[in-house]
């Protein structure tokens, strides 16, 4: 497959992600639309190595990831950051516990190592299954280096409708609430 193709089946996959999430009004997320069809690709039709082949590999992540990184850090609000105070305690209580649960009930099912190596990808999400999958290939453990990407696809294939779905809850409850507070507004 040479590499127009190759680069056109890839932006189509994500452009058809796009458009599914537009049309549904994100019950159905751009990334997990995305996600599905790439399965779907490499199921079928895709060589194993079309992201490679445009260029998309580790190398391209490697460079994007940094740069995204402070790119995030830098539009980042610190008042904002402030005010959202309880968010943040969520969110590292969220993480916490995603620890403890693994840390106890996941050694009961599964190995040490197993446990350890599956962890990062659920609390810090891809960078942290990169630096966990390139560790564990430092360290030779190459069974357990695959874990970690793993475990960042199969929680966003569940995570990403069930997170759509709450979204949108809380988009209707926002929304009712913004109506009431404007026709409460206009009959004073």
């Amino acid at each position: 497959m040479g590499l127009f193709v190759s680069f056109t089946l890839i932006m189509s996959m994500l452009f058809i992600g796009e458009w599914a999430s537009t049309k549904t009004k994100a019950v159905v997320p751009s990334l997990f639309m995305t996600a599905v069809l790439f399965v779907l690709g490499f199921w079928t039709f895709f060589p194993k190595d079309i992201v490679e082949q445009v260029g998309f590999g580790m190398t391209f992540a490697k460079i994007c990831v940094p740069l995204t990184l402070v790119h995030l850090g830098t539009k980042m609000d610190l008042r904002q950051l402030v005010d959202q105070w309880k968010a943040i305690v969520i969110a590292l209580l969220g993480v916490c516990g995603t620890i403890a649960l693994c840390l106890t009930i996941g050694t009961m099912i599964f190995d040490f190592r197993t446990v350890i190596a599956s962890v990062p990808p659920l609390v810090g999400g891809l960078v942290a299954a990169l630096l966990m999958s390139d560790n564990l290939k430092a360290m030779n453990l190459d069974t357990l280096a695959a874990l970690p990407i793993y475990m960042l696809m199969f929680h966003g294939l569940l995570g990403y409708p069930i997170t759509a779905m709450l979204l949108k809850k809380r988009r209707q409850t926002l929304k009712s609430r913004i109506q009431n507070q404007t026709s409460t507004a206009t009959n004073n």
